[in-house]
């Protein structure tokens, strides 16, 4: 019901017509009140237009920031991606490294108590047969009562 005369139940048309002046035509007001409303439709039009511009420039460079947020989310992954390669590639290394040290020193420390043990052995029989007098066959013989 909106935009109807509650009294005529007529259109817009019906009571822009009977909005006139008694005694004058009809046909100026009515034509007025369509250029108004033609003026009104074009503002609004062109206010439309201004908008949609507005809204595609705003996307236009929220797409430019994107691209820009992209590009640099981007660099940064591949940053990231160089140096987790550079510390594993050291991380093995290091642990190479380690390893070789470890064998090597095993080798070092069985090498090194083989020859602990030799000279242990040297120097016990040598002390054994220095503290030894020398006896002849028969005091050997008789456990040294002759």
């Amino acid at each position: 019901m909106t935009g109807e005369n509650p009294q005529t139940k007529h259109p817009r048309d019906a009571v822009a017509a009977s909005a006139a002046v008694p005694g004058t035509e009809n046909a100026p007001v009515t034509s007025t009140v369509s250029q108004k409303a033609d003026e009104a439709l074009s503002a609004a039009g062109a206010k439309t237009e201004q908008a949609a511009e507005a809204a595609r420039a705003q996307a236009r460079a929220a797409g430019a920031a994107g691209k820009r947020v992209e590009e640099k989310a981007r660099t940064g992954v591949d940053a990231g991606r160089r140096k987790v390669s550079e510390v594993s590639e050291k991380a093995v290394a290091s642990a190479g490294t380690a390893w070789d040290t470890v064998r090597e020193h095993k080798v070092a420390v069985t090498s090194a108590v083989a020859g602990l043990l030799t000279v242990a052995t040297a120097s016990f029989l040598a002390g054994r047969k220095s503290g030894v007098r020398a006896t002849g066959p028969l005091t050997r013989l008789t456990g040294g009562k002759l």
